[in-house]
């Protein structure tokens, strides 16, 4: 037998045995008559033993108590282990408890509502939400397909517990699914002369545009519909491009839409995030598409040159199924699933540039080029559309504030540098609030003229420059194109004693670096039709300047200016004043045609140039764009067309004799 120990020790043990015993039958199943009979009995030494011997432990306890020195210990690790059961089993119980009643309470929430389905249908009483959906899915119009899908995951959403998070992502793709049009539809306006009437009133100039939206409603007209065309913008800042975007959704008739698409990286933007991410949502396509509510709205997709590509994936790949009017009836959004129709959407896109375009998205849209506006365009555009507008913005009228037309015409020239209108709108504007200013004050109205504008917007950032009416030798005019709209470009050669270098500066590009060579190569090479030398080069430095430094000049049409400038240069007999030319040209004198040529007649006419040299065939551009104007382009200038740099040098310049030794002519 086990030896007993200290009794009042062992007595104190066996009573916490004895309790923890019944706490833990009690967590357990009913227990045996014969263990009712020993928690009876009154003998400590028996009850726990017999508790050793009936309790729920595994062998491992079991030999810990036979270890036992003594009563006492045995005892006291009895009733430890005891204890470890009956947290075990509390914890035990309590998990099943919560389990259980969650489940009952999934169980109970499914029989309600089919109760509530059922007495509703025998009452005749209103509708549940699942009934209002499935009413809403069969009355949208939606494919077979996209009702199929809709009804199967409404099928779903009946049988998911509605505090689950299941329920709540089919409950927000059936409310996208919902909430996009399928059948909703605006009528068109295809009357193409109130067409023209708004996009007269909304924009001055952009014939070329507007020939061409016309050209499409006439189309549309004709056929009753168009596969989905995707018109591109592409010009500087400040042209108009989305308001333009804005006129042909009013003269049609349709909802107007836009999404901007600069500095966009994720592919996700667009085509969205699959339903199982936390937070996901369709792409600006579908979003723009719900905004507008009919299947037929004209979307415009804004800055589509200033997308990036990064490891989210490329958004310009993706908007190649958007745009693409052999794939975009059957678009796909991630979040959807489904396929949707964009063929009647009219997609407009712009972009300031197609060099970042890609060649395959370019090839889907069909490119309007805008060109920035002329002098005159902005005067008109300015007292049209941007002085009533301002007015009314600043609280005036027109007696409050009045502008003269010389005075908005040096504002253009000298105040801006900009193809489009932003900043000149920016400086009336300021004026405007000077002038309401002068009301409030009760100076009286205000009257800009060309005396007192500097007063109203001090000095002028931009001071053109004009033609001399003489230039020093080897000095001519060009013309240059800029965004900003045209401008006299001078071209100043200067003579030196050195190595035979070429010098050039004023930030030239590599193509303006090459004309310069050439028509270098060009004097070489002819320079007995001017009595140059053998080796005349030899010995001297060359050095072309174009002023203005701090602006970048590029382009090849500065050509033909620098090999006046050279001849004036070498031959030693100045340029006449008011004459300026604008041409390629080749090593073997051939004068090939440029662009830009409204903005740079505009330039000399502007700046006092009188005669103008310009390449042969650009003769029936010029002369279009002159009809096109009524006059107004070549007004006041001589045009002079050459087809080889020696019909411009010799009307120029003529024969030229060198006597004696050419540096001492030259005085080198």
């Amino acid at each position: 037998p086990i030896p007993l120990g200290d009794k009042a020790k062992f007595e104190a043990a066996a009573q916490a045995v004895k309790e923890y015993f019944v706490r833990l039958t009690r967590l357990l199943t009913r227990a045996p008559e014969e263990i009712e009979d020993f928690l009876d009995s009154a003998d400590p030494r028996s009850l726990v033993l017999n508790a050793a011997v009936y309790a729920p432990l595994g062998p491992s306890d079991k030999q810990r108590l036979l270890e036992a020195e003594d009563m006492v210990q045995l005892a006291r690790e009895l009733a430890e282990l005891l204890l470890m059961r009956i947290e075990y089993e509390e914890t035990k119980r309590r998990i099943e408890e919560r389990a259980q009643k969650r489940l009952a309470e999934g169980q109970r929430q499914v029989i309600l509502r089919e109760l509530k389905e059922e007495i509703e249908r025998e009452i005749g009483g209103e509708a549940d939400e699942f009934s209002v959906l499935k009413a809403k899915i069969e009355a949208t119009g939606m494919p077979q397909e996209v009702k199929e899908k809709a009804l199967e995951e409404l099928g779903r959403l009946k049988m998911t517990p509605p505090l689950s998070p299941e329920a709540t992502v089919i409950r927000n793709w059936l409310d996208w699914l919902l909430a996009v049009p399928w059948s909703q539809r605006t009528e068109d306006n295809l009357d193409v002369e109130h067409a023209r009437r708004i996009l007269d009133e909304d924009h001055y100039g952009l014939e070329e545009v507007k020939e061409r939206i016309l050209e499409y409603l006439s189309v549309l007209k004709l056929r009753g519909k168009t596969r989905g065309q995707v018109l591109c913008f592409v010009g500087p800042p400040g042209v108009g491009k989305t308001s333009l975007a804005r006129s042909i959704a009013r003269a049609l008739g349709r909802r107007f839409v836009r999404a901007s698409l600069g500095g966009l990286h994720d592919e996700a933007e667009i085509k969205g995030h699959r339903r199982t991410y936390v937070g996901a949502l369709p792409g600006k396509i579908i979003q723009g598409m719900r905004r507008a509510g009919t299947k037929n709205p004209v979307f415009l997709l804004d800055e589509v040159d200033k997308v990036g590509a990064d490891f989210r994936g490329d958004p310009q790949a993706a908007l190649m199924e958007v745009l693409d009017p052999e794939l975009n009836s059957q678009f796909n959004d991630h979040y959807l699933e489904v396929d949707y129709d964009l063929s009647e959407v009219l997609f407009i896109t712009t972009a300031n540039t197609t060099l970042t375009i890609p060649k395959p998205l370019l090839d889907r849209m069909d490119v309007i080029y805008i060109r920035g506006y002329t002098d005159l365009e902005k005067l008109e555009i300015a007292k049209r559309h941007l002085v009533p507008k301002l007015l009314e913005e600043h609280g005036l009228t027109p007696e409050d504030f009045q502008i003269s037309d010389e005075a908005i015409l040096r504002i253009i020239r000298e105040y801006t540098a900009e193809a489009g209108v932003r900043e000149l709108e920016r400086r009336l504007a300021r004026l405007m609030r000077k002038a309401a200013r002068r009301k409030v004050e009760g100076a009286g109205p205000t009257k800009v003229t060309v005396k007192n504008l500097q007063r109203f917007l001090d000095l002028p950032p931009f001071k053109e420059r004009k033609a001399d009416e003489s230039l020093p030798v080897g000095v001519f005019h060009g013309l240059a194109w800029t965004e900003a709209g045209g401008a006299l470009l001078r071209v100043e050669v200067s003579l030196s004693r050195g190595k035979g270098a070429l010098i050039t500066t004023g930030q030239l590009g590599e193509v303006m670096e090459e004309s310069i060579e050439a028509a270098l190569s060009y004097i070489k090479a002819n320079r007995r039709r001017w009595g140059l030398p053998p080796g005349f080069h030899e010995g001297l430095d060359v050095h072309v300047h174009i002023p203005e430094g701090a602006i970048p000049k590029d382009g090849p049409s500065a050509g033909l200016a620098v090999l006046g400038a050279m001849l004036s240069a070498f031959t030693k007999t100045p340029a006449p004043g008011t004459t300026a030319a604008t041409g390629e040209i080749t090593l073997t004198g051939q004068v090939l045609p440029v662009g830009g040529l409204i903005a740079k007649l505009l330039a000399a006419k502007r700046t006092g140039v009188k005669r103008v040299f310009l390449p042969e065939d650009n003769r029936e551009e010029v002369e279009h764009l002159n009809r096109r104007m009524r006059g107004k382009l070549t007004s006041g200038l001589e045009l002079r067309y050459v087809s080889r740099v020696d019909e411009l040098l010799d009307e120029l310049f003529g024969p030229v004799e060198v006597k004696g030794d050419y540096k001492e002519w030259l005085g080198i």
